[in-house]
């Protein structure tokens, strides 16, 4: 069983569009959408240090390693951006 993170700086708005709408993921009560030999967990963080308030989301797979590699390569490649 392995686990693997991003921290990232995706509205988490547009990382469930992905998983609810894109892959056709309901989540479950406890609110994790569970995939194929993994299990995705979104957790909203904020940073009170800052002054700028931006939303960050940590996207935890939890699971089987090589399908949580999967799953974690195809979230990168859903949301990678030119330019930063």
């Amino acid at each position: 069983m392995g686990v693997r993170q991003i921290n990232s700086g995706i509205d988490r708005k547009r990382i469930i569009e992905y998983l609810e709408v894109e892959l056709g993921i309901i989540p479950e009560s406890d609110g994790g959408y569970v995939l194929p030999g993994c299990v995705i967990t979104l957790t909203p963080l904020i940073n009170d240090t800052s002054v700028l308030r931006i939303p960050r989301t940590l996207v935890t797979f939890t699971g089987d390693d090589e399908a949580c590699a999967e799953h974690q390569n195809a979230f990168r490649l859903r949301f990678l951006s030119a330019g930063g």
